[in-house]
């Protein structure tokens, strides 16, 4: 038993000294080493086989071999993998999906991505490159809803202020200028966060009193309190019943 013991440690140990050993391999820019150490690995049953198999996706990717990386990553999928792993590996696969012309396949794992993320970032991440995924498909409906739904859930988002300046927002009536100031205020640009508050003022409507409070913010913002103390009192009369 002992032995045998012995046997099975000596067995991990070779296993642990591949996986190490094509992590190395592959950081040093060598893929063809790691590529045969990563299947190795592999060959043994080493028990960390999908992260081997997604860097052997990212080796083929590389070598411009998208077909056999959308193999590895299928074959990583189908373990339990973490879920910040997972997102990050539909988020690969589609973009390999992009690069082999399979327009339908990048499109439904980019959606899977989005599902999958499992956090704000990540969403709007895949959100991103489902719209520009999208747009280059010609699905411009598609891009569209992508783009608003980053501007209306993730506004505190890079790829919120970039949506903004897209054409698909920009002629969509899904987005609302509440939804475009939200935007620019929690980018602190505030010049613009503060015309497009004011235009809702001027419109009237059941978002004055949310308007004047964020003009209220923006004034201190800008260390004009007598103008931050008006809007708050405007905000407040507003809002009551």
């Amino acid at each position: 038993i002992v032995a045998r013991f012995e046997e099975v440690g000596r067995i991990d140990a070779d296993r642990q000294a591949l996986l190490l050993l094509g992590t190395a391999e592959f950081a040093q820019g060598d893929f063809d080493e790691a590529n045969e150490t990563f299947e190795d690995y592999i060959d043994r049953a080493g028990p960390a086989w999908p992260y081997a198999m997604l860097y052997l996706a990212q080796i083929a990717v590389q070598a411009g071999d998208e077909d056999e990386a959308i193999d590895w990553i299928d074959q990583a999928l189908l373990s339990d993998l973490p879920a910040s792993v997972e997102a990050d590996s539909l988020r690969t696969l589609a973009s390999a999906h992009e690069s082999a012309g399979n327009t339908t396949e990048a499109l439904a794992t980019y959606e899977r991505a989005v599902e999958a993320a499992p956090t704000a970032a990540d969403t709007a991440e895949a959100l991103q490159r489902f719209a520009d995924a999208a747009v280059e498909a010609g699905r411009t409906a598609s891009a569209a809803n992508a783009l608003a739904r980053i501007v209306r859930e993730y506004p505190g988002s890079n790829e919120a202020l970039v949506a903004l300046d897209q054409p698909e927002v920009a002629t969509s009536t899904a987005i609302t200028t509440r939804d475009r100031a939200l935007v620019l205020f929690r980018h602190q640009l505030n010049g613009e966060a503060g015309t497009a508050f004011q235009s809702i003022v001027d419109g009237g409507g059941s978002g004055v009193a949310e308007a004047h409070y964020y003009l209220g913010i923006l004034a201190e913002r800008a260390a004009q309190w007598e103008e931050a103390v008006s809007q708050y009192d405007a905000a407040m009369a507003l809002a009551e019943p």
